[in-house]
């Protein structure tokens, strides 16, 4: 069964042989495959191996071999698996529940920013930061340290000590000493 348009003389709509629905390629402004009471609404072949997706005449997405594409705002709910890479351009906001990076230690997280908010863990006295045998280098702190016990490894001294408010000395290692009331 085959359908022709008698103006260009091209298959509109062909049932094949082995029962086969084919449809001619369409495009944004009439898909092929749409709906009576909304014809610029549907499904097209804008290209070989390509799904095509139009909302009122306009290309919305489509779908290939290698991309799945979405011009607009997508949701998506219930869980979601990736393979591969993802790249995100743009503002991202992650809302609600644990958010877990990785799930390996070979795994990596890098930041190619700024950090422009605090980092807060979530239980006191619970998480540290580095191990004995993974040490962050240098610490830069512009403010007050507050720490429960310094320890300094062994070998380590203390090379110098800031006087900003004329503290005195009463210890042999001539280090300045406070007390508070």
């Amino acid at each position: 069964f085959r359908l022709y348009n008698d103006t260009t003389s091209t298959h509109i709509f062909v049932i094949s042989s082995t029962g086969a629905l084919l449809a001619g390629a369409g495009s944004a402004s009439l898909p092929s495959l749409s709906f009576i009471g909304d014809p610029n609404t549907g499904i097209y072949n804008g290209a070989a191996d390509n799904l095509y997706f139009s909302l009122g005449g306009v290309l919305k997405g489509f779908w290939s071999a290698t991309q799945f594409n979405v011009t607009g705002n997508g949701v998506f709910s219930g869980t979601g698996s990736f393979g591969g890479n993802l790249t995100v351009t743009g503002t991202t906001t992650l809302n609600g529940g644990t958010l877990t990076l990785g799930d390996a230690s070979s795994d990596n997280v890098v930041f190619g920013a700024d950090v422009d908010s605090s980092i807060i863990p979530d239980d006191d006295d619970t998480y540290d930061l580095g191990s004995t045998t993974q040490e962050w280098r240098n610490l830069f702190i512009d403010g007050t340290a507050n720490i429960d016990s310094l320890v300094l490894g062994s070998g380590e001294t203390v090379t110098s000590i800031l006087d900003e408010d004329g503290l005195t000395s009463n210890s042999a290692s001539a280090l300045a000493t406070q007390q508070s009331i």
